[in-house]
């Protein structure tokens, strides 16, 4: 490694003050953030190109060394990018240099489901590449990259997966989609997300038990789990008739929980008339189903 000489009236562009990193003034880094945006415009547009032409997956990613840029360089170029067609709450240039991740899922689950909502939701569907894949299968292709085997996971670029719908949703914030679907310091969206997430939790336990052969069911877990949705439902019945699950916007994590924890139950849990004595829930839930997000990730009908 050749080492750094200081000359007398020549400053050197790595000093102790800045850790032995490369220091670069401000033509350096204009001069780079053009460049930068220069090939990701090039990029962006042959990878359309190679959409149009019938590739399966939506490459909307840039060139991956744009993501090694040292840090003032990289903040000029995200800064110079900026989109002015989104309102979303961060830079459209932080989501145009995201290589595509790839979200393993299975139709039937209302936890990946809840992801994939929110995908659509928040814009940032185009940078993700879904993947159908099997559960409790030793050759599915889940395992490889997720050895639980559950739903949803998410594989990012770099290898690392990440699972449980409770991880992956304030994970989504991160990647600036159009709004947030947790809003920072915001504890009321936080508490309304994970109780609904505990409800799920125990109406898939209950589903489970009627999956059994019924010799090998357990009559005491059927009925507290069915206690527990009926309780909480009671509680939501309440809520919505005071408004309190409007729309005043897109909807936020718990909302989209919400709508899956219904629609699974509308169609794969059908054990439990849930409709019944709750018509502000159900009108609530109609005008949710409705939306576009939710009708293209509706879940196949099953036998219970």
């Amino acid at each position: 490694m050749t080492k750094a000489v200081n000359r007398p009236g020549v400053p050197n562009p790595r000093s102790a003050a800045t850790g032995g990193a490369l220091r670069f003034g401000p033509l350096a880094c204009a001069c780079s953030g053009l460049l930068v945006r220069c090939v990701r415009s090039r990029w962006l547009r042959i990878s359309r190109a190679g959409h149009k032409r019938g590739s399966r997956r939506q490459v909307t990613a840039a060139p991956p060394f744009l993501g090694r840029l040292p840090g003032r360089l990289a903040g000029a170029a995200a800064a110079g990018g900026a989109s002015r067609r989104t309102g979303g709450h961060r830079p459209a240039a932080i989501r145009a240099i995201l290589p595509a991740m790839r979200l393993f899922h299975t139709p039937g689950s209302p936890f990946a489901r809840a992801v994939r909502v929110a995908l659509r939701e928040t814009g940032l569907i185009a940078g993700v590449e879904e993947v159908e894949t099997t559960l409790r299968d030793p050759a599915s292709a889940l395992l490889p990259h997720n050895p639980v085997g559950r739903v949803p996971a998410l594989l990012l670029p770099d290898g690392t997966t990440l699972t449980e719908t409770a991880l992956v949703l304030p994970f989504l914030d991160s990647l600036g989609g159009t709004y947030p679907l947790l809003p920072p310091g915001d504890a009321a969206a936080r508490a309304a997300f994970g109780r609904i997430l505990g409800m799920m939790d125990g109406i898939a336990v209950w589903n489970r038990e009627l999956r059994r052969p019924p010799e090998e069911r357990s009559p005491g877990v059927i009925a507290l789990e069915t206690a527990r949705a009926q309780r909480v439902a009671a509680a939501l019945e309440a809520e919505a008739a005071a408004g309190h699950w409007a729309l005043a916007g897109p909807p936020d994590a718990a909302r989209i929980m919400l709508g899956c924890l219904l629609g699974y139950a509308e169609r794969r849990h059908r054990a439990w008339t849930w409709r019944e004595g709750r018509p502000a829930l159900a009108a609530w839930f109609d005008a949710m189903a409705a939306r576009p997000a939710f009708e293209a990730t509706l879940p196949p009908v099953s036998g219970l």
